[in-house]
């Protein structure tokens, strides 16, 4: 009995003062990290591959009667660049550990933590964190990322989102205008006004716009080989921000119905199908081209009367290869009456990336 009071007499003020060493520990090692925060950060709109940067200059000052090197041991990643100027300190001087890394065009929230040893016995280190919470002066974005298929003479609506952000000190907020520069795109007013919304202390501006997106028809000029192209801008009084918007057509077949006899008859020809139709059952059992640009996949066993073929080009796409081609499709049938069905067309070659 008195040896188990013996233990506790002893014991617990042991595991006091392990509590408390180990909170003074825990308190000196958060102590030992210096802090800066740049946000937030307001950047330009990137042109000709701007780079942006945070950057900020710590001190370090030599209190002890002895030289004191320094040296990086680490970083929290290897993208931080890290400077010590000078690495030798004399007592009484100061160095200065100038901190950077690079930043994107968007908004986010990113820190750096740097590890500098010294050369003390024991080994001293101190911890170096440089914060950064960016925000584009305007931002536009596509809020369907999926890839824009226009069929040519047909139209498609995109909306996008444009924001503006700006300290909350700044009271004016100026208008956003969106506009492209080619008659392909189609900006369509507001339907409601831009609302507004507070992040901290930044204010942003935010609303949706419609595009209508056309592609023209396969004889216009302004269709390479890469599909359709043009730019959108988002402006207000002191910056600008664009967006490119791509697209490309599907594959596009036009039927011209100059060759077809007697009861057949050709419906136009979308989504690579051309359908046939009788008054009587017949079957397909041939297939040629004049100029071996198309290839055609029909079923030669089935008797209906109605077939449908479907066609695809044959054409090795080049930046030397024209865009847009015509070819002839000759239909054998086993009809009486309709042993050949012509079918000319023209299509246009799909983009490809």
């Amino acid at each position: 009995m008195c040896t188990q009071k013996s233990f506790r007499n002893f014991f617990l003020p042991f595991i006091t003062l392990c509590i408390l060493l180990s909170s003074g520990c825990q308190r000196e090692k958060e102590a030992a990290i210096e802090e800066h925060d740049l946000s937030p950060m307001f950047l330009l709109p990137p042109h000709n591959l701007e780079r942006f940067e945070a950057a900020h200059y710590f001190y370090y000052k030599n209190d002890t009667e002895e030289d004191v090197i320094l040296s990086t041991q680490g970083s929290s990643c290897s993208c931080a660049r890290v400077k010590i100027a000078p690495e030798k300190i004399a007592p009484g001087e100061t160095a200065t550990i100038s901190i950077s890394y690079d930043l994107a065009y968007a908004q986010s929230s990113r820190s750096e933590t740097v590890i500098i040893n010294t050369n003390h016995e024991p080994p001293k280190q101190l911890a170096y964190r440089l914060k950064a919470t960016t925000f584009p002066r305007l931002e536009i974005m596509r809020t369907d990322r999926n890839e824009i298929v226009c069929d040519p003479g047909k139209s498609k609506t995109l909306t996008v989102l444009c924001r503006a952000f700006r300290p909350k000190s700044e009271d004016n907020s100026d208008a956003m205008n969106l506009f492209s520069l080619s008659d392909l795109l189609i900006v369509h007013p507001p339907s409601a006004a831009d609302s507004e919304t507070l992040i901290g202390d930044v204010i942003v501006t935010q609303g949706e716009r419609t595009l209508e997106v056309r592609s023209p028809s396969p004889s216009d000029s302004e269709y390479d080989f890469n599909g359709y192209f043009a730019t959108i801008i988002l402006e207000n009084s002191e910056h600008w921000v664009e967006l490119p918007i791509r697209w490309k057509p599907s594959l596009y077949i036009d039927a011209d119905k100059t060759s077809v006899f007697f009861n057949c008859t050709i419906d136009p020809i979308e989504n690579e199908r051309v359908t046939l139709t009788s008054k009587d059952e017949f079957s397909i059992i041939a297939v040629q081209t004049e100029n071996e640009q198309c290839e055609v996949h029909y079923d030669p066993q089935r008797r209906s009367n109605q077939h449908q073929a479907a066609v695809s080009v044959n054409v090795e796409l080049t930046p030397e290869s024209p865009s847009a081609s015509k070819d002839t499709i000759i239909l054998f049938t086993d009809h009486p009456l309709q042993p050949q069905i012509r079918i000319n067309v023209n299509f246009l070659l799909p983009f490809r990336e």
